[in-house]
């Protein structure tokens, strides 16, 4: 997002003046401003708006909007905490302000600024301020405090996709996943142009089960985004954990038919396979997928998952033989080798992962438990996971 600087008034900490009785004038709460005395100049607007004079005037609400803008951007947490809605009530003098000056023939003028400057003018000038404030923020993942600060940019920036966008995505790393669907639901209704909105809001709806609504949009999506493989995605996930399975396969088939060697429906088709059992089925269909994109990561990862869960299987099996017999033992002997063919499956498509993406935690890990199983069998693989080991350490993940 682009940081423009804003000229705007500095205020600087001061000590708060000692309590005396005031009678309302807003010169003098200018005045106050002016010397950073914000506590008296708060005292003395607050009174100028209970006047019914004064409270009728432009500049009254004028200046009340300059006496809380400079409360909510003071950079004194002593001075800040005079009012926790200090941007609220500036927000609401300025409306105000301008409502009452709709009659006159003058604009506002800022005082220390030799142009006079129009109520657009200072919501710019204001929505840029907050802009760097809330980029500060965000870059500090101070993410909590940029939400809030994105937040306010739309009071001078109504309906801008960029500042919306960027109130879901501080939301969102803040953990406040209400307000990130709100703001990531109002960036799609805007059209906005980054795929990332729309994949966060599945993501959230996934998570609330509102899996209906997340088939929905995720087709619609898939539209508007067609090079974007995860909406489809999460199309499909949808329909999974419905268990409308039937379908699921009706419209896997269905993009078949129309482009027969598209990977992602391939690789749908296998994850239906797999959520089916359907294991031999699952397994045609993350090799076409290799066929047709030989680096295709997702394929590798589904067949080395799927291996490994074989070896896991047949574990459990040879492990509930608990007796003592001939034919116990001998089966016992039958599966531990059938394990070791089911490891040597396994493992090329853990070491092409690897190769994929080298940093991978999971892969890692998956690559890992395999080599310590097959070193079990042959003390080559002793090596292969000595050294796997280090490279783990080297990327700060926890082994042995």
């Amino acid at each position: 997002m682009k940081k423009v600087a804003l000229v705007l008034l500095l205020v600087f900490p001061v000590a708060l003046m000692a309590q005396k009785e005031i009678k309302p004038n807003v010169n003098r709460a200018e005045k106050a401003r002016k010397e950073n005395k914000l506590d008296e100049a708060k005292k003395n607007i607050d009174l100028c708006i209970e006047d019914p004079k004064l409270s009728l005037k432009a500049n009254t609400w004028y200046y009340r909007w300059l006496i809380y803008t400079s409360i909510d951007t003071v950079k004194d947490q002593q001075l800040h905490n005079l009012d926790p809605d200090a941007f609220n009530k500036a927000i609401q003098a300025l409306t105000k302000a301008d409502e009452l000056n709709k009659d006159s023939k003058s604009e506002f003028s800022m005082g220390v600024f030799p142009d006079v400057l129009t109520l657009k003018q200072i919501k710019q000038n204001l929505g840029n301020y907050y802009i760097s404030q809330a980029n500060d923020r965000f870059n500090k993942k101070e993410y909590a405090d940029a939400a809030v600060g994105f937040e306010k940019i739309l009071n001078f920036l109504p309906n801008d996709s960029s500042v919306v966008k960027y109130v879901g995505y501080s939301a969102y790393f803040a953990k406040d996943f209400e307000k990130s669907i709100k703001y990531s639901k109002l960036y799609t209704e805007l059209g906005g142009p980054d795929s990332n909105p729309y994949l966060i809001l599945l993501e959230l709806y996934s998570k609330k089960k509102e899996l209906e609504t997340v088939h929905t949009l995720s087709k619609e999506y898939m539209k508007k985004f067609p090079k974007v493989n995860d909406f489809a995605v999460y199309a499909l996930n949808s329909l999974l954990e419905m268990k409308k399975y039937n379908e699921a396969k009706a419209w896997i088939e269905d993009g078949l038919s129309k482009k027969p060697n598209d990977v992602q429906a391939i690789m749908m088709l296998g994850r239906l396979n797999l959520e089916l059992k359907d294991f031999p089925g699952a397994e045609k269909a993350f090799k076409e997928v290799i066929r047709l994109e030989s680096d295709n990561f997702d394929a590798y990862g589904s067949l080395a998952s799927m291996k490994y869960d074989k070896v896991k299987k047949t574990r459990n099996e040879r492990n509930e033989i608990s007796g003592t017999k001939d034919g116990d033992l001998k089966k016992r002997a039958e599966l531990f080798q059938q394990i070791k063919a089911e490891l040597l499956e396994a493992v090329p498509y853990y070491e092409k992962c690897e190769t994929l993406k080298p940093s991978d935690a999971d892969v890692l890990y998956g690559l890992l438990a395999v080599y310590g199983d097959l070193a079990q069998y042959d003390e080559a693989y002793e090596a292969k996971e000595k050294k796997l080991k280090a490279k783990m350490r080297g990327l700060n993940l926890e082994v042995d």
